[in-house]
């Protein structure tokens, strides 16, 4: 890995507090949304056999699918450029695909 240069510093520093406010809201909608979406329609089809299930279920995890992915494209966004970081097998997310700013020293800071 390259030394982090004075000037990143900032730059990584803001993109990892975004990542970490980005945590708590994305498992509250994993929890809150999205998984009982999906198990209520998922067990409502297959196991219980309850078609009401299936109506509440699919909104509840649409609703949470799109409220993931505003909640991903308001917080992982690069400081330096604004472009949204969309990860496609780089993570952690070393440099912007956009502008190429640094957003991280490695796997330490990512936890």
């Amino acid at each position: 890995m390259a030394k982090v240069l004075p000037q990143d510093e900032p730059v990584i520093a803001e993109f990892q507090d975004r990542r970490r406010a980005f945590r708590a809201p994305w498992n509250r909608n994993c929890l809150f949304l999205l998984a009982p979406g999906f198990a209520l329609a998922a067990l409502g089809h297959g196991y219980f056999g309850q078609e009401w299930m299936v109506w509440v279920g699919v909104p509840i995890f649409a609703v949470g699918l799109v409220r993931g992915w505003l909640l991903w494209r308001e917080h992982l966004r690069c400081p330096q450029c604004e472009t949204v970081q969309n990860g496609e097998g780089q993570i952690p997310y070393l440099t912007c695909r956009s502008c190429g700013a640094r957003l991280s020293v490695g796997f330490r800071d990512q936890l």
